[in-house]
């Protein structure tokens, strides 16, 4: 998805009084043998999928999500398609986040760990969970849905 097409849409949001500042997240999903990829960084209490804000100019979402999977997990993916997106307000309420998620897969065979970039932001575990664990874990607004569709795209291979 083009990142321009997305700023066009939530500019008109802006333009109706929803928020002065929308920021764009990627989201990748990776799903492998009944097992979804969650991690947590060194600055949250939650559990949520790879990802990050769009900052480089020029990039589409999938390009975030590879170069994310690539910087805070050391392992090349693959994007294979949409899950869904969903706009929300951060909790200081000042501004909308746009999070996009596609279901990935890993294009190489080394083995995900949590790279140290010197950043607060960085990722302090990741853990491999079944749809079932996710109840038990702390986890970022909406993770539970967004897990079962991206299970069933996969098991469907409709991505």
């Amino acid at each position: 998805m083009e990142v321009q097409d997305i700023k066009k849409e939530l500019a008109k949001h802006q333009l109706s009084g929803h928020g002065s500042k929308t920021v764009i997240v990627g989201i990748g999903v990776l799903y492998r043998e009944g097992k979804l990829l969650l991690t947590r960084a060194k600055n949250r209490e939650y559990w949520c999928f790879p990802g990050g804000l769009y900052d480089v100019a020029g990039e589409t979402l999938e390009m975030l999500i590879a170069r994310e999977y690539r910087e805070e997990l050391s392992i090349d993916i693959e994007v294979l398609g949409p899950i869904d997106n969903r706009l929300d307000i951060s909790s200081t309420g000042n501004y909308f986040r746009l999070l996009s998620y596609y279901l990935v897969k890993q294009a190489d065979s080394r083995t995900p760990r949590c790279v140290d970039n010197g950043d607060q932001a960085d990722l302090a575990e990741l853990r491999w969970v079944s749809l079932s664990e996710i109840d038990s874990l702390p986890t970022a607004l909406g993770t539970k849905a967004i897990a079962k569709k991206a299970q069933w795209l996969a098991e469907h291979g409709l991505c």
